[in-house]
């Protein structure tokens, strides 16, 4: 026989739940420690936690790429969400992405992903196999690295959506 004492508790409320979307916890960050565009080490805790056991680390991803990472900040202006795959070739995703600020910080002058520069070539920063989802007026910054692979140096042989050579 097996007496259980401390049974698992009840959630206290029930996680609310989208069809395509999966939210998952976040983990504790001190919040003047912010993830974002401006963030420089956002792939490490605030070092200034008084309690470091509290607080936990973001995973990293692609580390021996640090010298090739960019950050652009995009927006979805379409009705319907887009959903993008980690190792898409992000110049080529849905239209309905923008482009609202480039890496030096400031406007840009163009607003489609395919003739962003900085866009060409790359792919999202994220886990392989997972994917990002871009909601109908979503605006978010994205962490981009190069594609690696025998399609690295030929842009023709990345995806081929859009006629001639993606440059």
């Amino acid at each position: 026989m097996v007496t259980i004492h401390d049974p698992i508790p009840e959630a206290t409320e029930e996680p609310e739940v989208y069809p395509g979307k999966v939210e998952h916890p976040q983990p504790a960050r001190r919040p003047e420690c912010p993830v974002d565009c401006d963030d420089t080490a956002s792939s490490a805790c605030c070092n200034a936690c008084e309690d470091a056991t509290s607080w936990h680390e973001a995973i990293a991803f692609n580390k021996l790429l640090q010298g090739d990472k960019t950050t652009i900040k995009v927006r979805n202006t379409s009705d319907r969400p887009v959903q993008v795959g980690s190792h898409y070739h992000f110049a080529e995703v849905n239209p309905g992405l923008k482009v609202v600020v480039n890496p030096s910080g400031g406007g840009v002058t163009y607003d489609e992903l395919w003739t962003c520069a900085e866009a060409k070539g790359r792919r999202l920063n994220i886990a392989a196999g997972t994917s990002v989802r871009f909601e109908p007026g979503d605006e978010c910054c994205v962490e981009l690295v190069k594609i690696e692979g025998d399609a690295k140096n030929d842009t023709r042989k990345i995806q081929g959506l859009r006629k001639g050579i993606v440059r």
